[in-house]
């Protein structure tokens, strides 16, 4: 009963308070007019205070652990902030050793140019073409001296009983029976005589490991990142923010540009890569992507009213120029929320002019035919006002449902979209319907109250009429194609909606900075890897973590999953739990006693106890045997390898440190489904009761988000059908004709799935929204023509009569869907694979609502009219 009288109150045109609202404009039309100006002013404040956002965060899902893990790292870690400049030799040819020279001194003009160029300098942290001098200082300073805290049990056992005094003798004699031997060279010497004791040959094992966990594969011999071929060298630069603050991207790879250019003598090719040149590129194509969607909608929408109408730049003036300012106070609106556009919301302008321009249409419609009945432009107006609200209304609010049903997803930008999107066609809406009569009305030039001659360039009365006389073939033909693609999707292998596992294609294409990282990674067979965000509550706690989870990476199921090493605070620093029972058993070592033992040792020798090097052992074994396990205070000062797993926080002073990450690098390619899926569902696995460690990086977010779209589709679809069903069981209080309403719906959606199909499309978390969309779109059209024509009417009428009503509703649904189509037809241009997907869904799902408008529901319609459906006579 509520909503009843709700309908009664709000769509009976006879309830004066109703009638009054909406004729106010044209009783107070300067007053309009300037409520509209300031309207205007706020908005247009709002939206300068809007940028574009390409970061991937948008993408990820609400509540995702993983999701928020690789926000943090992506914000907060400067592991992720580099700038990756690849110089390869021209051509194909072996590289000879002066070519691979001519690299390394491009390398080093390069660094420096980097380091002191006005502009560049200030915007980076250095950039380095080999391994960073604090990596080689720390370990010389602090793993060296420390070194029995690296070892395992075994090692350990077997280094203690290499520092008793028999075992020394023993191996010193070896040492001279080396020396001794025919051809020992002088190199050998020198070796021994740095290491007498040989104490480095219980490092192996803990060496091996550190270069199995390089994350790519260098020119054996070289110090340099040059490729294993000779031909490629690879430059880091560490910028100095993070890679969301997309302007810092574009000015830090502009100037990096100019430098290596103005360096390049050797006229190398020159590749850039990273997230800095990922998100530059991204940072471009967003703003470009949103002038040509908005530019090319608008320019289409013309042609339109030009095949359309007479007099189309006039009209279409009067109908895009509200619409123009419902979409700045939808924009300025949302500004008040959000301040990033991602490269899914900067084109929902273009989509939005093409959708809200259907409320114009509809009131240009009903105010073109009731002056071409004899009524003065005020009257038009005002019946036009009061008449078309409630339709344009019932427009408005479907539509909005499909917004909001999307709104309800875990996905970031699923929900700025919707936000976006309701703001957009609200103001639109509100604007329409305050300006358009008014507009109308007072750009009405027209001396006699009758139109000389129709507004409408063509009728659709002549093709009603072969509707209506082949009404049978007609429904006979939409059933067949209806059932026809329900007989594809069930035939066609494979599943039903294929799903779309590569993120990357929310980058725009072509994109060189990715092609540049997919070069990179196949010149250095660089691993696919992951990370593992570590979080504890004290600095101790994060270590032990850190070295329980690379245990657990060590397991045979790790390794089935494709896991080939890690790096992170793990292989830096000794394990918390062995660094106690290992003290316990060092001070059972007298190190002064051990220094005298060697000392004596090699008196009794053949070695000269004088020699620098001899002294070098001396030192080095008491550092062995008195210095304390090195915690995360002794990574701090190295700050280069330090930041390659701490976040920047942990450099403040009296930081404490309690989060850190840790990389997994994984064999193979994470390219494919499967070994994606292999991967992340096996390190996962590993990682299971593993408190504060948490798996994300790209593939695991890619696996995530579709994950979200299997979830979210039938979710979001469900919950827009549902409100549809409801709105328009209101609405007509009819079952019937809200059935008839939604049939093409049903009909679009059907078709749009087996169109998807056979042209290759998967689901992605943009086009996953065309399902929504479309169930809040579609439905207009069954509304406007449903509203008009009324079942009951359609029975008393005879088919002329019923034609002579619906026609210029045909007609403007006709240009609706036209101007729906242009509007997510834009999209199609742009330059992000997934959002041109949206383009091709939408599009395709409207072009079959349209058809299925004419040829099925008006065909229905005419067969239930009064009396004959041979039209001839009429």
């Amino acid at each position: 009963m509520f909503l009843e009288a709700f309908n009664l109150i709000l769509f009976n045109s006879e309830v004066p308070s109703l009638s009054t609202i909406l004729t106010w404009p044209l009783r107070h039309p300067l007053a309009t007019i300037v409520i509209a100006f300031l309207c205007a002013l706020l908005a247009t404040v709002g939206v300068s205070r809007i940028h574009a956002d390409g970061s991937l965060q948008a993408m990820f899902s609400r509540n995702d652990p993983s999701a928020e893990a690789l926000s943090r790292v992506l914000n907060d870690f400067g592991a992720v902030d580099e700038l990756l400049v690849l110089a390869s030799i021209p051509g194909e040819a072996n590289a000879s050793p002066a070519d691979t020279a001519r690299l390394e001194q491009f390398g080093d003009r390069l660094v420096t140019a980097i380091d002191h160029d006005p502009k560049s300098a200030p915007l980076t942290d250095g950039a380095f073409d080999k391994p960073d001098d604090d990596s080689t200082a720390y370990f010389q300073h602090v793993v060296a001296p420390a070194a029995v805290y690296y070892l395992d049990d075994a090692s350990f056992a077997a280094a203690r009983r290499r520092l008793t005094k028999p075992q020394m003798q023993a191996q010193i004699q070896q040492d001279q029976t080396m020396l001794e031997a025919p051809g020992a060279a002088g190199g050998l010497a020198k070796a021994l005589m740095r290491d007498p004791l040989r104490l480095r040959d219980f490092l192996g094992g803990f060496t091996s490991r550190m270069q199995s966990q390089q994350p790519f594969s260098t020119k054996r011999g070289s110090v340099r990142f040059i490729s294993a071929d000779g031909r490629n060298l690879l430059v880091f630069v560490r910028g100095k923010k993070p890679p969301g603050d997309l302007e810092f991207c574009k000015q830090l790879t502009a100037a990096v540009k100019d430098v290596a250019a103005r360096v390049n003598s050797d006229h190398f090719d020159l590749n850039y890569g990273g997230s800095y040149a990922i998100a530059a590129v991204s940072a471009t194509v967003i703003r470009s992507d949103m002038i040509a969607s908005v530019t090319g909608s608008v320019l289409l929408l013309q042609l339109l009213f030009i095949l359309a109408y007479r007099s189309p730049f006039k009209l279409f003036a009067l109908s895009f120029g509200p619409i123009a300012l419902g979409l700045l106070l939808g924009f300025g609106g949302y500004s008040m929320v959000q301040k990033g556009l991602s490269p899914m919301t900067a084109v929902l302008g273009g989509v939005l002019a093409g959708m809200a321009i259907d409320y114009a249409i509809q009131y240009l419609s009903m105010y073109e035919s009731q002056r071409d009945a004899g009524q003065t432009a005020r009257r038009a107006a005002a019946t036009s006002a009061v008449n078309i609200t409630p339709a344009a209304f019932g427009a408005w609010a479907t539509s909005v449902v499909g917004f909001v049903a999307i709104g309800v997803s875990q996905v970031n930008a699923l929900r700025d979209f919707a936000l976006l999107g309701t703001l957009g066609l609200t103001g639109a809406f509100l604007a329409k319907m305050a300006l358009m009569p008014l507009l109308l009305m007072l750009t009405d030039r027209r001396k006699s109250p009758a139109s000389p001659r129709s507004t409408f360039r063509f009728s659709l009365t002549p093709l009603l009429r072969w509707t209506g006389r082949h009404a049978r073939l007609c429904i006979g033909f939409s059933v067949i194609i209806f059932l026809a693609a329900i007989a594809l999707l069930a035939v066609l292998p494979g599943d039903l909606l294929p799903l779309e596992s590569d993120l990357t294609i929310m980058h725009p294409r072509p994109n060189s900075a990715i092609d540049a990282q997919n070069l990179i990674a196949r010149r250095f067979g660089m691993h696919d890897w992951l990370l593992v965000d570590l979080r504890a509550k004290t600095p101790g706690e994060l270590v032990e973590l850190a070295h329980r989870v690379d245990q657990r990476l060590t397991t045979s199921a790790a390794k089935q999953a494709g896991v080939a090493g890690s790096f992170g605070l793990g292989t830096l620093l000794p394990d918390p739990a062995v660094t106690a029972p290992r003290d316990v058993e060092l001070r059972q070592i007298d190190p002064a006693r051990v220094v005298a033992d060697f000392r004596s040792v090699i008196e009794d020798s053949a070695f000269n106890p004088d020699a620098p090097e001899i002294r070098d052992n001396e030192k080095l074994l008491n550092a062995v045997l008195t210095t304390p396990p090195p915690t995360i205070d002794k990574l701090i000062p190295y700050r280069r390898l330090a930041e390659m797993i701490l976040p920047r926080s942990a450099f403040a002073p009296g930081a404490k440190i309690t989060e850190a990450i840790t990389l997994v690098f994984i064999n193979g390619s994470t390219d494919s489904r499967a070994a994606r899926d292999r991967a992340v569902l096996g390190i996962r696995a590993a990682l299971t009761g593993e408190d504060g460690a948490i798996v994300t990086g790209l593939p695991v977010i890619s696996y995530d988000a579709e994950q979200t779209v299997r979830h979210d589709l039938p979710r979001l679809s469900l919950v827009a059908l549902a409100i549809v069903l409801l709105y328009l069981l209101v609405h007509f209080r009819n079952f019937a004709e809200a059935l008839l309403s939604i049939l093409p719906t049903a009909f679009s959606l059907v078709v749009l799935l087996a169109a998807m199909r056979l042209a290759g499309q998967r689901v992605n978390m943009v086009n996953l929204v065309a399902a929504p969309l479309l169930i809040g779109i579609d439905v207009d059209y069954g509304i406007f023509l449903v509203a008009l024509a009324r079942l009951k009417k359609v029975r008393q009428d005879a088919p002329a009569a019923v034609i002579a009503r619906i026609s210029p509703v045909c007609h403007a649904v006709v240009m609706c869907a036209a101007a729906t189509i242009i509007g997510y037809g834009s999209l199609m241009w742009t330059s992000v694979p997934a959002v041109r997907s949206l383009g091709f869904a939408v599009a395709v799902g409207i072009g079959a609502c349209l058809f299925s408008v004419l040829f099925l529901v008006v065909p229905i319609f005419l067969r239930l009219s009064r009396g004959s459906v041979d039209l001839e006579s009429s």
